[in-house]
């Protein structure tokens, strides 16, 4: 089986252009059922991309065929449930160190620890951390803290500088998260899905 040790997943929904988060259950014989507290599903079926998150094998991205239908039985507050048939179009398997990097265009505030406030712009973002422009000069190694809206909230984060380079009159950093909340993980990595999802769609 392509999954080990997955829970949760993300499934991108092409009309609607945005990630909704999933609980996974995995059975015997390969069977894969996912379960949504988003309440704005419907009946049918969808070929689409999703991601699950393997204790074991890292991101997994996968192309799936989903069955939506009603879930009657719920007592957590599920009320859709999808059949999850795997395509055997497997995209990738991601850990930490293997981020997908895509296009940003975020304007941020950020607070540096040692050169205090400044603003900067988000211009690309992994899983694994974002590469800011600023004409804001930062060290090496040097943390700061700043708000951004990946998901549709506004959420704290705090990044290190682990690289830097001479833009013309600004400056470009690579920057590296640091320890984040389990929502400000999900809001980063369902930007990233979603935002693949939609640059592979121009390219078909």
């Amino acid at each position: 089986m392509v999954l080990a040790d997955c829970s949760k997943c993300q499934v991108y929904l092409p009309k609607d252009k945005r990630v909704i988060e999933g609980r996974v259950e995995l059975f015997p014989n390969e069977v894969i059922r996912l379960y949504f507290s988003d309440y704005q599903l419907s009946d049918g079926r969808l070929k689409t991309a999703v991601r699950f998150f393997d204790g074991q094998r890292g991101l997994v991205d996968m192309d799936c065929e989903l069955v939506f239908r009603r879930n009657d039985y719920t007592q957590r507050g599920e009320p859709w449930i999808a059949d999850c048939n795997m395509l055997g179009q497997k995209r990738e398997a991601l850990n930490k160190r293997g981020q997908v990097r895509v296009r940003a265009s975020i304007e941020i505030w950020g607070k540096a620890e040692k050169h205090g406030d400044f603003p900067a712009t988000i211009r690309d973002v992994s899983t694994g951390g974002v590469y800011i422009s600023t004409i804001q000069p930062l060290s090496l190694y040097e943390m700061f803290a700043f708000r951004a809206n990946f998901d549709g909230s506004e959420r704290s984060y705090t990044a290190r500088v682990v690289r830097g380079k001479r833009e013309s009159s600004r400056y470009g950093y690579g920057c590296r998260f640091l320890k984040m909340s389990e929502q400000a993980d999900a809001a980063v990595g369902a930007y990233v899905f979603k935002k693949m999802q939609e640059q592979r769609a121009q390219l078909l």
